[in-house]
């Protein structure tokens, strides 16, 4: 199952996860973001996570970008039938509303997300009746449906306080990085109380550009805990010892876990620096259907256009708080963290005003009262507080 979404103001950006369920017994064990899953959880489930694949398409070079939930392989043959339809001259930009309303007809038990843009003129069509829509605080409208949508209603991010920009920002990049931070975000819930609602284990995120679609690559997610006082006072600041870099291959995306072990920590007078020996693991996800037009070039390690930094607050020994920062890094423009290798070693450096930050803005609040309260109840119910 799945969760798809569409952000939409003058630049749409569309999000897709990459996890697939079935009724067959045998469940992976973990994700390309290298998140363990329990089997034993699907014992009596109906569905359950079988395998990992894109679920969103760019064709018409690059005019077109599909995004698909529900049944995948109707949904494959729904996105067929638009290329073909395309190709052979049968729906244009201004047919793609009959284009899906008949479709619609056709295709039973899928959803499809399809931008279509030609020139500066763009429309969105839509597949499928349980299409929800809801209005960000920062202007965007967002389209989203699949099994998902109940964890994207509620834990939608606002990009505005929570994100530190580094660079010049245009509205596509706001929209970019908060479908980053909705990707990072599910990450770290995915680490927190595990695969849930049969969807996750990666996210796709698709631009448009110059009136073109492609795919958004070098993204790395890094984590770090915050623990508090009884008082809710920040004292202790841990790096995470996972990095998650997502790039290109081709058509494939790829999924780089990086492990460090030990982590070394050094503070001077502008950066802080840790590192350590790298265990590296790497997962490919195959594309929507064959064909889709891969990726210029392989993706270099040193190569990075977004850092999506998750911080999360710890008090009492219960997570109650977790927050996101992306730093946009362009260009020549100075980026407030660094990835970098030396021999076996991975090295990640951040300033140190970028660590004060984060750790300023983890300030106790009264609804911390109420997660305890949740935790209490989940425990003596052995149930997940954040269900």
């Amino acid at each position: 199952m799945t969760l798809i979404a569409v952000f939409t103001t003058n630049h749409p950006v569309l999000l897709s996860d990459v996890l697939l369920s079935s009724n067959q017994s045998i469940v992976p064990t973990i994700t390309p973001m290298s998140v363990p899953i329990d089997p034993h959880i699907y014992d009596n489930a109906p569905f359950r996570p079988s395998h990992f694949q894109q679920k969103t398409a760019i064709l018409h070079e690059g005019k077109i970008a599909v995004a698909v939930a529900g049944d995948f392989i109707r949904a494959q043959q729904a996105v067929c039938q638009l290329r073909d339809d395309v190709r052979g001259g049968t729906v244009d930009q201004a047919g793609l509303e009959t284009w899906c309303r008949d479709a619609t007809k056709k295709f039973k038990h899928v959803a499809l997300i399809i931008v279509w843009v030609e020139g500066p003129q763009w429309v969105v069509g839509r597949i499928g009746d349980n299409m929800m829509q809801k209005n960000t605080r920062s202007g965007a409208v967002v389209h989203y449906t699949g099994s998902g949508s109940n964890w994207f209603k509620s834990s939608s991010v606002s990009i505005g306080a929570e994100v530190e920009h580094i660079g010049e920002k245009y509205e596509a990049d706001r929209l970019i990085m908060q479908a980053i931070a909705q990707s990072g975000m599910q990450l770290f819930s995915e680490r927190s109380i595990g695969v849930c609602d049969n969807f996750g284990g990666g996210c796709q995120i698709t631009q448009m550009v110059d009136s073109k679609f492609y795919y958004v690559r070098n993204i790395t997610y890094l984590h770090w805990s915050i623990f508090h006082t009884p008082e809710g006072a920040p004292t202790i600041m841990e790096f995470y010892p996972v990095i998650v870099r997502q790039r290109q291959q081709g058509s494939d995306m790829v999924f780089e876990t990086i492990r460090i072990n030990p982590v070394q920590c050094s503070k001077g007078d502008s950066w802080t620096v840790y590192r350590g020996q790298a265990i590296r693991q790497s997962q490919k996800v195959a594309p929507l259907i064959t064909g889709s037009p891969p990726a210029s070039e392989a993706d270099r390690f040193d190569v990075v256009n977004y850092y999506h930094v998750q911080t999360a607050n710890y008090w009492k020994g219960m997570l109650v708080d977790f927050k996101a920062s992306v730093m946009l890094h362009v260009g020549d423009v100075d980026c407030p963290v660094e990835l970098d290798t030396e021999g076996d070693e991975v090295l990640v450096r951040i300033r140190n005003e970028t660590l004060m930050y984060l750790r300023r803005r983890s300030k106790f609040r009264s609804n911390w009262k109420k997660i305890e309260r949740r935790w209490i109840a989940a425990r003596r119910a052995r149930i997940s507080p954040f269900r």
